[in-house]
């Protein structure tokens, strides 16, 4: 389980996000990330909001076919070989 080192503020509402990975030993099953945020309201009381997302995992290289299948052009990344997270921009080219 992840927490967040710090409370968050959205719409005058302070919380603590907190992230659990369940991973499937198959690529071919779905993983789940489960996502609780604990509202903490003016009183200090809190309320907890959660819930499960399903996922799979992709390459960066299937990320690339299916952004090209699905027609978008890849405009920039900051994929490596040795990061965990990276950015990837794509749109549709403008003669679309």
């Amino acid at each position: 389980m992840r927490v967040t080192d710090r409370l968050t503020r959205r719409a005058d509402h302070k919380g603590l996000v907190l992230y659990s990975w369940d991973l499937s030993d198959s690529a071919e099953r779905p993983h789940h990330v489960d996502v609780a945020v604990a509202l903490v309201a003016a009183d200090d009381g809190v309320t907890t909001h959660q819930e499960r997302l399903e996922y799979w995992p992709f390459s960066h290289d299937e990320l690339v076919a299916d952004l090209h299948a699905a027609g978008l052009a890849m405009e920039s990344t900051t994929y490596t070989d040795d990061v965990e997270r990276y950015l990837v921009i794509a749109r549709y080219p403008a003669d679309r």
